[in-house]
């Protein structure tokens, strides 16, 4: 008898539930939702750790209906002292490090995280975190492309089908290409594995075809998230501003080039990537493309001001800043990002 992976999801929100729902139907691992506090996970016990899914983008598909083994708070968790193997973080950057502090001490160097969010930035200060710890988990990042929302509880609706794109991220992290012997291994993590079984369109590259369209929308995100925070505006009303978009691209295309100059140098194989990726009419034009798709949508940046809480504006524009910072680059190639990144701040004041 085959032993399913035990998977612990921290941020079972949209897509992690999303995901965790997929999981456990699929039956690919045993899901364990995380929850933020003991209240929330003895609500969760209380409705008999069931979440349901519908298919919002093909309505003629079946709902699905997923009971989990357990759920948990991070201070249960912490509690019951239990090694955590397999680990997927869907929760916002901001609060990563925060739900990670009491679960040090059940990670090991044979533990695998995943992180599924947007922004950039974490990762650094995670492989800090562990090395202060004296482990060396095994960690892979992924982007997700699909829309998903839930309700009140845990109903949950799957709004447009996407991809899950995966990589495993390298050892060195001042590596980027990796060869297809790599991608292989990589295929043998039981949490990879168990998110390949998933209908959700999961791909799993090298960590050089990742890295691209983490960058992308890592800019998409720092043209749509500070100005629809800012105006108070759904994602279609920043169309009207698009020159911003492209103030906001001038600036971030140089500092993530500089950055990641080793995706454009001609090793041979694999290949570089594209020269046209970072450039700056081409992304402006991609975001105002985003802003157009997603026109009814609020960002999450948003959505968080509106609300009082904290925003992931440092791991998008933020992190633009501190990456110009890092390489070099004078304040004053960024000051927009920077302005951005400030003014958000302003809001929860």
């Amino acid at each position: 008898m085959v032993t399913l992976p035990t998977v612990h999801i921290i941020g079972f929100g949209s897509i992690g539930g999303l995901i965790g729902v997929h999981l456990q139907c699929a039956g690919a691992a045993r899901v364990v939702p995380v929850l933020s506090s003991p209240a929330r996970a003895a609500l969760f016990r209380e409705l008999g750790c069931r979440a349901t899914l519908d298919s919002v983008h093909c309505p003629e598909k079946p709902p699905l209906s997923a009971c989990f083994p357990a759920a948990v708070s991070t201070t249960e968790l912490q509690e019951r002292g239990r090694p955590i193997d397999h680990l997927l973080i869907t929760c916002k950057a901001q609060h990563t490090l925060a739900a990670l502090r009491p679960l040090w001490p059940l990670l090991h160097d044979g533990s695998t995280i995943a992180l599924l969010q947007n922004g950039l930035g974490v990762v650094e200060s995670l492989r800090a975190e562990a090395s202060r710890h004296g482990i060396l988990p095994t960690l892979f990042q992924g982007v997700v492309t699909h829309g998903a929302h839930r309700d009140s509880q845990w109903n949950l609706h799957h709004a447009g089908m996407g991809q899950l794109l995966l990589a495993l991220l390298p050892r060195d992290s001042n590596s980027i290409m990796q060869d297809p012997a790599v991608v292989e291994r990589a295929r043998t993590s039981p949490l990879a594995a168990a998110l390949l079984r998933t209908p959700l369109n999961v791909a799993l590259l090298p960590y050089q075809e990742l890295l691209p369209r983490q960058l992308e929308k890592l800019v998409v995100n720092a043209c749509i998230n500070p100005l629809s925070a800012l105006l108070d505006c759904p994602n279609g009303a920043l169309v009207a501003h698009r020159q911003l978009f492209a103030a906001i691209a001038a600036e971030a295309s140089p500092v993530l080039r500089q950055a990641y100059s080793a995706l454009f140098e001609n090793t041979g194989i694999p290949p570089a990537a594209d020269p046209d990726l970072l450039d700056p009419e081409r992304l402006s034009e991609k975001a105002a493309a985003v802003a157009v798709a997603t026109a009814s949508n609020s960002s999450s940046t948003r959505e968080d001001v509106r609300a009082g809480r904290t925003t992931e504006i440092d791991f998008i524009n933020g992190y633009i800043v501190d990456l110009a910072a890092a390489t070099g680059l004078e304040p004053s190639r960024v000051r927009l990002n920077r302005a951005l990144q400030l003014l958000v701040h302003a809001l929860r004041r």
